[in-house]
């Protein structure tokens, strides 16, 4: 198994609020809202290229 790194998962209260908030602070959305079998999440990366998922 070859791991590239970690992905930081965060829970908000309002997951389109912060779409708004991460595309207005010009964060790069990677994967936009998509359900799965946990709920719903979208994965981006910030301005220092970290991957994230919300």
């Amino acid at each position: 198994m070859t791991l590239r790194g970690s992905l930081v998962v965060l829970y908000p209260t309002d997951l389109t609020d912060v779409l708004k908030s991460i595309e207005a602070a010009g964060g790069d959305i990677l994967k936009p809202i998509f359900d799965f079998l946990g709920g719903r999440r979208l994965h981006f990366t910030d301005l220092d290229c970290y991957k994230i998922a919300v």
